[in-house]
């Protein structure tokens, strides 16, 4: 269950900015891993989004994703709106897009976000950067 949380909060990141066309999101992001270990796949096609949880450990191994989420979006002004069984899910909104990159910030109503980010590469496979994880010391 707490991977599946995750993994709806990193989706939830993946999907907002005003600047980002369904062109522009559709295909496959990859986070880079976070101190904890998470590093989730999204994968967006016209008007959805499913979200693989996936978590590294030590060296570049990782466990099998979790059972895949498919949420809803939509896009308005600067915020993408996930929703699941008509219900809302999450809001975020984008830092930053490119061909390559994406970075997300977690919005919350009433309160500071806290400097919380997510950083995603565009890849062609459902695949973790657990390579890039780097466990805490």
């Amino acid at each position: 269950m707490w991977k599946q949380s995750c993994a709806v909060l990193t989706l939830a990141g993946v999907l907002a900015t005003s600047q980002a066309t369904a062109s522009e999101l559709k295909g496959i992001w990859a986070m880079l891993p976070l101190k904890s270990g998470v590093a989730n796949v999204i994968e967006f096609t016209e008007n959805q989004a499913t979200a693989h949880g996936f978590d590294c450990y030590g060296k570049g191994e990782s466990e099998q994703s979790a059972d895949p989420e498919t949420l809803k979006y939509q896009h308005a002004d600067s915020n993408i709106t996930l929703s699941k069984d008509g219900k809302t899910v999450s809001v975020l909104q984008i830092k930053a897009i490119s061909a390559e990159e994406l970075t997300l910030l977690p919005v919350t109503e009433g309160l500071a976000n806290d400097g919380i980010s997510f950083i995603y590469r565009k890849v062609s496979s459902v695949k973790p950067l657990c390579e890039l994880y780097q466990e805490p010391t």
